[in-house]
């Protein structure tokens, strides 16, 4: 696919350079690129045995800059070639900035051998205007910054929107650097012109641990469904990299099933650290035949208190594969992404490479006045007025990410609710009544009031604006704005006219049960929803409260997941849990949480497989009036079936049986399973959207043929 966007710069070079079999233009010919330094020299040596892209340098005393049109706005690849071409050079120290992102923070060459050694870095960016500047800052007076080529590069969306598998949605503030792409089992190199996006892939060997039943298979390019791959293939299969634990990873896994002849016969396991991410993988389950390719992402927190540790990532047969025993991997992506500074390279903030002193541009600082303010805070009270006055005064902006939110006086409240008339009340919750309402425009909203008599609701209260000015998606409720005056504190949300989740399962008025299609459709938009939570900011947000009756739907029943009064940032990339008090419902609560007030990602997880296990069965999660054997949903059903899942009719809801494809309906009940199973054994979010899809696409093809 042709980029839309495709610069090719030869920095410092008086002629075109043939780089791999693309042409390199000199930068200062290139129609469309200015450069904006004042002093800075061209350097060459065409004795040195390196590619000529490495022979000749544009070299900077001062902060200086390359300015790039943009004729289509999304993400790009950003390439930097560097090779210092003296023994001056080798010793330097520089930054390299966009405009709002570090890419390399004081960056030196750490060997003695500057005749041959070189440096390539892939960034990603997302650019969402019509120029990208790129600022080369010296470290010091005495430091030189220098580069011997750029490439620019659109990227098609669809590579980083993750849609088929994590559903980001998407991550346009992120910032990547590749850090490995390996080509499991093939050639040592694979050129960047058989890519068509021009990434160069290498080999595998150097990072697998030894294995002596490791195998390298090949095949015949046409004779795959796709393109050709090649794998590694054993029964246990594993790959270690040094990474730098203060930075959470993207992997990319490709996989291509080039070893089984027929469908569900190639069961394997995948682990990244000892963290189980794909349990009992059945490629042809998501492919639908073998020979297919199917790529898998996950985003991982390295834990460890040193300055550099270890990622593995491991493929492991599992019990269910009897006759091959095998694992196998393709291919394999892993990508840093930039922390809360807006940094690929430490712990430097953008603000602190660019210098009032040097900086020969006047690059906008990075705001952040929420964080600024709520540390100022003395008390809940003095937080939440503080709060409130941030999100006032930045309201009419829209450049730092945050969504824009009203302030509505109490008085435009009482108009909407009708003085908070008691037939508008639709419902309760931890932080107060809810009531619906009618905008003076039309609009039809749900307004959280809490109780004025009271000041437990204030903590909740900053809670939901702190997360959902942040936050918007498809899957998660719409705050359009709050209310905090004279004691009074209100939270408007767009109005969901399917009501929750948990009304259409146990509510008195249930007339037509939800139908299995559309049980599913709900649940993998929850899914959708509380994967970004988990996984598409900078620090990942843990729900805390996640049940049925926190599951909104909209007209069209699409789901919305609600209610962020008890939410938590989650651990931070150095550190595996967040110590915390327990919070939640009881009947959804992870006992590992709840006994060792250690909260991850995870303990959603299990909360969202007791939502599964309602949709299967129709019950709520507790029911004090059945018998004591059936009063908690799990511990009822896990009996019912174990060691027999052809008793799985005895526990779905009766509007379900003989309307509900049965291989669907034992899709989600497995994962129900893994969801309550030991914390370390839980799935991704990531992973059970995958499941759910996969359910839902064998339902369909049932409905289809009939």
């Amino acid at each position: 696919m042709p980029s839309l966007d495709n610069y090719l710069i030869a920095c410092g070079s008086s002629q075109n350079i043939t780089h791999h079999g693309r042409t390199f233009l000199p930068d200062s010919q290139h129609p469309s690129v200015r450069s904006d330094y004042e002093h800075s020299d061209s350097l060459s040596n065409s004795s040195i045995s390196v590619s000529p892209i490495y022979q000749s340098a544009r070299t900077f005393t001062a902060s200086a800059s390359y300015n790039f049109d943009v004729n289509h706005k999304g993400w790009h690849f950003i390439r930097l070639y560097f090779h210092p071409l003296s023994e001056r050079l080798a010793s330097v120290s520089f930054s390299v900035v966009t405009e709002t992102h570090v890419l390399l923070d004081s960056f030196r060459f750490n060997t003695s051998d500057n005749k041959s050694y070189s440096s390539f870095r892939e960034y990603a960016i997302y650019v969402n205007t019509n120029l990208l500047i790129l600022t080369f800052v010296p470290s010091s007076d005495s430091d030189i910054a220098f580069v011997n080529a750029i490439e620019v590069l659109s990227v098609p969306d669809e590579v980083f929107s993750f849609n088929h598998t994590l559903s980001f949605p998407m991550f346009k503030d992120v910032s990547l650097e590749t850090m490995y792409r390996l080509n499991m089992g093939g050639p040592s190199f694979v050129p960047c012109q058989n890519d068509t996006l021009f990434r160069v892939w290498e080999e595998d060997d150097k990072y697998l641990k030894h294995n002596p039943s490791a195998l390298n298979l090949s095949v015949n390019p046409h004779s795959a469904k796709a393109f050709q791959k090649n794998m590694s293939s054993a029964s246990n299969l594993t790959w270690v990299f040094p990474v730098n634990p203060k930075f959470k990873y993207i992997l990319r896994i490709h996989f291509c099933d080039m070893i089984s002849k027929s469908r569900n016969s190639l069961f394997f396991n995948v682990y990244v650290n000892s963290d189980l991410v794909m349990k009992n993988l059945n490629l042809s389950a998501f492919t639908h035949d073998v020979g297919v390719p199917y790529v898998i992402d996950c985003v991982t927190n390295i834990t460890s208190e040193d300055s550099d540790t270890l990622l593995s990532v491991t493929a492991e047969a599992s019990g269910f594969d009897h006759q091959s025993l095998k694992a196998t991997l393709n291919g394999l992506e892993i990508m840093k992404m930039r922390n809360a500074m807006r940094s690929l390279d430490e712990l430097s903030s953008h603000d602190n490479n660019i210098t009032p002193k040097k900086s020969a541009l006047k690059i906008p600082k990075v705001a952040i006045i929420l964080l600024s303010s709520c540390m100022a805070a003395a008390s809940l009270f003095v937080g939440a007025f503080y709060y409130c006055r941030c999100l006032r005064a930045g309201s009419s902006k829209s450049n730092n990410g945050n969504v824009r939110l009203r302030i509505f006086t109490f008085q435009e409240i009482q108009e909407a609710t009708n003085n908070f008339d008691e037939r508008y009340h639709i419902g309760n919750g931890g932080f107060g009544k809810v009531f619906m309402g009618h905008l003076k425009d039309g609009t039809k909203v749900a307004i959280k009031r809490a109780n004025p008599q009271s000041n437990q609701g204030i903590a909740e209260f900053q809670n939901e604006i702190k997360f959902l000015s942040k936050l918007r998606h498809q899957n998660l409720v719409s705050l359009l704005g709050y209310c905090y005056e004279d004691k009074q504190m209100a939270l408007v949300y767009a109005y969901m006219a399917g009501g929750s989740l948990n009304s259409h399962l146990h509510g008195e008025n249930v007339v037509v049960p939800l139908t299995w299609k559309q049980r599913l459709e709900i649940c993998i938009g929850a899914a959708r929803g509380l994967h970004y939570l988990h996984t598409g900011a900078s620090q990942s947000i843990i729900h805390r409260d996640v049940k049925s009756a926190n599951i909104l739907l909209d007209e069209n029943f699409v789901a919305k997941v609600s209610d962020f009064g008890i939410s938590r940032n989650g651990p931070s990339s150095d550190k595996s849990h967040v110590s915390t008090i327990v919070k939640g419902s009881f009947g959804y609560l992870d006992p590992e949480y709840f006994r060792t007030q250690h909260l991850t990602e995870k303990s959603d997880v299990f909360s969202f497989g007791m939502v599964l296990l309602e949709v299967l069965c129709g019950r709520p999660a507790l029911n004090c009036s059945l018998p004591d054997e059936e009063k908690n949903l799990a511990s009822w059903a896990l009996s019912k079936v174990e060691n027999d899942e052809s008793s799985l009719q005895e526990i779905i809801e009766p509007s379900l049986i003989g309307k509900a494809n049965h291989e669907s309906l034992k899709v989600v009940w497995e994962l129900a399973n893994m969801c309550l199973e030991r914390r370390i054994n839980r799935p991704t979010m990531g992973y059970i959207m995958l499941c759910l899809q996969d359910a839902l696409y064998l339902h369909l093809s049932t409905e289809n043929e009939a």
